[in-house]
């Protein structure tokens, strides 16, 4: 038995500590190692060759599915399935007869990588196999296949004596569909193991038919948490807003994460009976419940979610704030006016979010209010604020000109690097006259903007680039233009 967990472990476990970074060169080497005298040499190579995925390893691990030690045929049964080439299937075929259920397993598990419907059959008769693990295995292969062949076996295996098997079986059926199947995994909902009763949820989900609708709401109230995690999740994925109510009064769940599927499934319901409920989700002792309350009200788009998750945003909580910003941005236009207000907010990371939410939206209200955040004494929330405004691209050129001569130096400042950003011919009449600024930051910003958008640079000395830009304006803005590198 502690060979087997070995093997296992080989198997389906991330690689040995004292595996080493794999170097295509390497191909070469690991492929003389699995004819080392060392069992630990040559398992470390099939995964090597494994990892590098080059096909000049298939006849090699095809051979090494002959190896003495059962520790080699299991991971070179592992590396084939991970090389993508069908040369492999019949021998790996052949190696779900091997005398070690590790080789077994892995020969299953690669075939189904392989997607290799010819070894469908075979694999249905080892779900007759003695070792409960190698019938689990074969059920995961069967549903990655999802060849239709293997529904009467599943199905039959849904009575397994191991609940492993019962619950990979489960799990492979909700590759598939009919009435057949889904009423099989209903009446699993009642199966003494939880893992089960999970694997049967989650495969309704996936089918999604609406058949299940009562006996997944039933199963809300399951004593595992799990199980009712799961069922919360099915019912998103059914899209039957039937399921609104009962999910949520999952919302006050005990369990965290209960109350996180339930609000993630009510987002994908879009019903607006769960806005409110939501909001108050927000205020979950848990970040990812907030989060995805807030991803929630998001999707469900409604004018008053919006003004619960600017509470959101102007609240002290960092992870929950960028959640709720982003849900902002999929409401669109009716966030604007409260992320408008949110600039004004005293804390600097709120002012950010905000920046960069309304950056996102991109709607023409919002230019005049992120011009007045350019002058901002935190650098953070300037920097948000110019990558916001970049994002409105040349729509808002005309209006960022406009503020030009007015503002004050920070803001001046600001508006030349947007407008450098953006690229737009525009903008240069306004950023050459910005080199007869009283503040000399002003005009070296300037300059090194007209340098950049232009290719040309004539310092800060204002009359050589307005000689320059008259001269190129007379002959036409497209030969102007032609002059022009791209703005960075």
């Amino acid at each position: 038995m502690t060979i087997v967990v070995v093997l296992l472990s080989l198997a389906f476990l991330p690689p040995a500590p004292w595996a080493e970074e794999e170097e295509p060169d390497q191909v070469d080497q690991y492929i003389a190692r699995l004819q080392s005298e060392s069992v630990r040499s040559r398992v470390r190579a099939a995964r090597g060759l494994g990892r590098l995925k080059d096909v000049r390893a298939v006849e090699p691990l095809i051979k090494a599915l002959q190896d003495e030690d059962a520790a080699v045929r299991a991971n070179a049964a592992w590396a084939l399935g991970r090389l993508a080439d069908h040369r492999a299937d019949g021998p790996l075929v052949s190696a779900l007869r091997d005398t070690n259920s590790a080789v077994r397993i892995n020969a299953a598990a690669a075939l189904a990588r392989l997607k290799a419907a010819g070894a469908v059959p075979s694999i249905m008769r080892l779900m007759r196999d003695p070792d409960s693990n190698v019938r689990a295995a074969a059920a995961r292969a069967l549903g990655e296949l999802g060849d239709r062949r293997a529904i009467d076996v599943l199905l039959g295996h849904l009575a397994d004596s191991d609940p492993v098997v019962r619950e990979s079986s489960a799990k492979a059926l909700g590759r598939f569909s009919g009435d057949r199947v889904v009423s099989a995994l209903m009446g699993l909902l009642y199966d003494e193991s939880p893992a089960v009763r999970s694997g049967a949820a989650v495969s309704l989900g996936r089918i999604g038919d609406s058949m299940a609708l009562d006996i997944l709401i039933f199963t809300l109230k399951d004593p595992s948490a799990d199980v009712r995690r799961y069922a919360a999740w099915a019912l998103g994925e059914l899209g039957d807003r039937r399921a609104a109510s009962p999910l949520i009064e999952t919302l006050d769940d005990e369990n965290a994460v209960v109350r996180r599927y339930a609000a993630w499934s009510l987002g994908k319901l879009g019903d607006r009976s769960a806005l409110y409920p939501l909001a108050e989700l927000l205020r979950d002792p848990f970040y990812e419940v907030r989060s995805y309350a807030a991803r929630a009200l998001g999707e469900i788009g409604d004018p008053d979610a919006a003004y619960a998750l600017a509470r959101a945003v102007g609240g002290s909580d960092t992870a929950t704030r960028r959640m709720a910003a982003e849900a902002m941005v999929k409401i669109g236009g009716y966030s604007v006016p409260l992320l408008i207000d949110l600039l004004d907010h005293r804390d600097p990371a709120v002012r950010a979010t905000a920046a960069w939410a309304l950056g996102e939206i991109r709607d023409a209200d919002a230019v005049g209010p992120l011009v007045d955040l350019l002058g901002d004494d935190d650098a953070t929330v300037r920097t948000e604020t110019e990558k916001a405004l970049v994002k409105f691209g040349s729509p808002a050129v005309d209006e960022l000109v406009s503020y030009l001569a007015s503002a004050d130096s920070a803001t001046m400042k600001g508006i030349i690097t947007v407008l450098e950003r953006t690229g737009d011919t525009r903008a240069l009449h306004a950023i050459i006259e910005r080199l007869n600024d009283k503040d000399l930051s002003v005009r070296l910003r300037a300059a090194w903007a007209l340098r950049k958008m232009t290719g040309r640079d004539f310092g800060i000395d204002r009359e050589k680039w307005f000689s320059w830009w008259l001269a190129n304006t007379e002959r036409g803005g497209s030969a102007m233009e032609s002059q022009m590198s791209p703005g960075e």
